[in-house]
């Protein structure tokens, strides 16, 4: 039974560690991520003008 508690506080731990981590660390990595592959400015230029012409509103920048 020990054990048993043992590993459950072990696992329970891990998942409550794990999210509080994933709340913080993906939204910074998301905007590394973006920011390192965001293109040069000409290639953003030709891809609004793809996505104006294909009727693709890009209100995300």
């Amino acid at each position: 039974s020990a054990s048993q508690r043992a590993i459950g506080t072990g696992v329970l731990g891990g998942m409550i560690t794990g999210t509080a981590l994933a709340v913080f660390f993906v939204p910074v990595f998301f905007v590394i991520v973006r920011t390192l592959f965001k293109g040069s400015q000409r290639q953003q230029e030709a891809d609004r003008r793809h996505a104006e012409a294909a009727g693709i509103e890009q209100s995300h920048d």
